[in-house]
């Protein structure tokens, strides 16, 4: 056992063993950390102090969220489906009612592999490009998906599956493929009913 995962094995409040307790997470050493959080136990955490949760947020495993430096903040009521990787070293911000389908990878940092060091060296000699990821609030990004530094993602876009985003995408679009191409728009006709649903955890 790490300093990432509970030491609490008990149900708690919990309906599934496979999760964090309202009191594992409460006893956490997040930067801050909302109510009726669900985070599977076998999620990989770093930096936690780092790393900011908002009400009602689902993390399934095997996800990695890693934030030694940096910075990663996910909005109440998202998702985020198992076998993720958000990448914190650029800053990530992920909006209220966001879902991540499982495989979604968010990188806000990347290696210069034209450069003679790279990989395994020291912070100050490694050259890279850091840039904050920005995923606006109803945002859906479908499996195996990719966002890469510097992408700011508009309330509502649509990501479908295996595609690749290099670039900032529009509010309320579909994009897919790689890299991502504009395929279509979304409906804003669900906004006033998500926004005024009971908050209630997912089973």
């Amino acid at each position: 056992m790490n300093d990432t995962t509970p030491e609490s094995d008990s149900i708690g409040t919990q309906p599934h063993p496979g999760y964090w307790t309202e009191t594992d997470a409460a006893s956490s050493k997040f930067g801050s950390i909302g109510h009726n959080v669900r985070i599977a136990k076998n999620c990989t955490l770093i930096g936690m102090h780092n790393i900011h949760i908002g009400d009602f947020v689902t993390i399934d495993g095997p996800t990695i969220l890693c934030a030694t430096v940096g910075r990663i903040s996910i909005g109440r009521n998202a998702q985020i489906a198992a076998g993720c990787h958000l990448s914190g070293l650029g800053g990530i911000d992920i909006g209220d009612f966001c879902q991540l389908s499982p495989g979604v990878h968010i990188y806000s940092s990347d290696d210069d592999t034209s450069d003679a060091l790279f990989g395994r060296v020291p912070k100050p000699l490694s050259k890279g490009d850091n840039a904050p990821v920005r995923i606006g609030r109803y945002v859906v990004i479908d499996a195996y998906s990719v966002v890469l530094p510097g992408c700011d993602i508009g309330d509502g876009a649509s990501i479908k599956s295996m595609t690749l985003v290099t670039t900032s995408l529009a509010p309320w679009t579909i994009h897919a493929g790689v890299p991502a191409a504009l395929v279509g728009t979304r409906s804003q006709r669900f906004l006033g009913a998500n926004d005024s649903v009971s908050q209630e955890n997912p089973q």
